[in-house]
């Protein structure tokens, strides 16, 4: 019935065998676990591992990509050999709650949506929780205009879904992102459960941080894709499309410690609203400045579904 997909890169052993173990101990057992390594170079005794559990349970099926692929590429293998009704994200350093599948199948059927995301709980490193990120509404598609309110992770889609709108296209950074807005144009119906039924990990090292400018104008780009998609049915997405708008926005790495600064400053709840503004602004104003106006829009999407929501 289900088909989890889970690709691995550099995860920690001990973080990999939660990851399986958390979907191998699932209150919902009819499924099978794919699992992509993506590491040509992958130490021995995390292939061991990975061996070691496929031996013990039959329903795990296991890939190895001759080159590295890519997140978006690897996860698009998986999905070609699934049998399941429905693809179930997984990342290979994450925790799902024993009644994750069981909870997202069960919304999936009641309610006949295409694809449900969840609430989760963010960990650490060392597995310490930090803190619940949660999604404002149990309809993310309004939002999703503006920015990704969606934990990847969480997903569970239907597959015939997915494969209907090409699976993931080839970003280096933010695929989930491009897949959501081009199924909202599709007019596939997206939920998110109001429940924490992941813990997911944010590593101090982490692509998002070190690319987090780059992540920045490739969101501004599939935003405009899918304006484009709205405009004319569909889009003019191709790779080298994409590297020629990110080299003309000349990124550097002194570029991207400003704009994490200005988003650190923009985050931080304990200061005044207009006092983190101004001086976001005067480190990275172009980037303060949409931060800002997407902010706004979020904000009135969210009191104009309250107040519907009330009536």
């Amino acid at each position: 019935m289900i088909s989890v997909v889970m690709s691995v890169y550099n995860e920690k052993i001990e973080w990999l065998e939660e990851a399986i173990d958390s979907i191998l101990l699932q209150t919902y057992s009819n499924f099978e676990l794919i699992i992509i390594v993506d590491n040509p170079l992958l130490p021995e005794h995390i292939r061991n591992c990975i061996e070691n559990k496929r031996a013990q349970d039959a329903r795990i099926v296991v890939l190895y990509n001759e080159s590295n692929l890519g997140l978006a590429l690897s996860l698009n293998r998986g999905i070609s050999i699934a049998r399941g009704s429905y693809i179930a994200r997984m990342d290979a350093d994450d925790i799902a709650f024993p009644e994750r599948l069981q909870c997202e199948i069960d919304y999936l059927q009641k309610h006949g949506v295409d694809m449900v995301s969840t609430n989760a709980v963010i960990i650490d490193e060392e597995s310490r929780e930090l803190r619940e990120r949660e999604s404002s509404l149990e309809n993310p598609m309004q939002l999703l205009r503006y920015s990704n309110n969606i934990v990847h992770p969480s997903v569970m889609i239907r597959s015939d879904v997915i494969r209907k709108v090409g699976g993931y296209r080839n970003f280096k950074r933010s695929q989930d992102y491009d897949l959501w807005l081009r199924l909202i144009t599709a007019g596939y119906q997206i939920r998110t459960i109001d429940a924490h039924l992941m813990k997911y990990r944010v590593r101090s090292s982490s692509i998002t941080k070190e690319g987090r400018l780059e992540q920045y104008y490739i969101n501004l780009y599939q935003k405009n894709l899918y304006r484009e998609r709205i405009r004319k049915g569909s889009d003019s997405f191709s790779e080298d499309r994409l590297k020629a708008y990110l080299a003309s926005k000349r990124i550097t790495d002194k570029k991207n410690r400003r704009c994490i600064k200005a988003v650190n400053i923009l985050d931080n709840q304990k200061e005044n609203v207009w006092l983190r503004t101004i001086k976001a602004f005067l480190i990275f104003p172009s980037v303060t400045m949409r931060i800002v106006i997407n902010n706004l829009k979020k904000r009135y999407m969210l009191f104009v579904n309250r107040r519907e929501y009330l009536k």
